[in-house]
This record gives structure tokens, C-alpha cells and sequence, in this order.
């Protein structure tokens, strides 16, 4: 699991602080995405500390100490970092993004059905796919 695992409910705006709370806590004690070794004193984490490292060490002088804030049993300062491979694959199918759909199943066209912009109310986007180019063009509705 290389990310933190997705709510099954809708954030609130009324709710929105402690919805967040609560998932940053599941995650953070979650022992499959923080993965600490205490015989190795080496705690493995997600690519995700490591591309966005700047945004932790804003919250906390360092990740372990990030992670301490949310977490029930507490990781020593002493321990090593690492990270694992992100795992890329879909829906928890092993093989990546391919071996997710099937070969038989029709691709998805969320994307073709799905405005490149947000749209205001009477406003239409088209696009046209040819096979040399693409011809894009929004006009407002009349």
C-alpha cells in the first residue's frame, strides 16, 4: 500500500478538520504503510514522504517526528529512514495498470466525457480527435 487508504464518505465542510484527522491518523498508524523494523531500527516509508519531503518538514524538524504527532505508539528519533517502491497498481491488482483491465473489457471513456475545464452553466466544450491532429474549441451556448 503505497498510499494513505481512501475514505468511503464524503468530506463535510463542517466536518472537514476532524475527517482529516481521523484519516491522517489511520494512515500514519497503519503498520503496512508506515513500515517500522525495530530490529533494524529503520522505518521504510512511502515514496510520497520523499517527493513531497518540503511539505512534512514544514510541520515537524523531521518526517519520524511528523509521523510521532499522529501516531499511537511513537517511533524513536534514532531510527533510519527509507522508502519503498510505489506501488502503482490498481484496485490491488498485482501487474500494474494493464493487468487491472482485462483484455476483453471495453476501455473506459470517462476521459472523452469529461471537460479538460470546469465549465460555467451554458457553456460547452468540443473536441474532435482525427488521426493527424486534435481540433479543440469552447464556445458559450446561446
Amino acid at each position: 500500500v503505497s498510499c494513505p487508504p481512501l475514505a468511503s464518505f464524503a468530506y463535510r465542510p463542517e466536518k472537514l478538520e476532524a475527517q482529516i484527522l481521523e484519516r491522517t491518523q489511520l494512515a500514519l498508524n497503519s503498520t503496512e504503510f508506515i513500515q517500522v523494523n525495530k530490529k533494524k531500527k529503520k522505518v521504510e516509508l512511502s515514496e510520497i514522504f520523499n517527493w513531497y519531503a518540503s511539505d512534512f518538514k514544514d510541520k515537524a524538524p523531521s518526517v519520524i517526528e511528523y509521523l510521532n504527532k499522529y501516531r499511537t505508539e511513537a517511533i524513536p528519533t534514532s531510527y533510519s529512514t527509507g522508502f519503498y517502491t510505489y506501488d502503482w497498481t490498481l484496485n490491488g491488482k498485482k501487474g500494474g495498470a494493464k493487468a487491472a483491465k482485462k483484455s476483453d473489457e471495453p476501455t473506459s471513456n470517462l476521459q472523452n466525457f469529461t471537460p479538460s475545464v470546469l465549465l460555467r452553466k451554458g457553456q460547452v466544450e468540443l473536441n474532435s480527435f482525427y488521426n493527424i491532429y486534435t481540433q479543440k474549441r469552447t464556445r458559450n451556448a446561446a
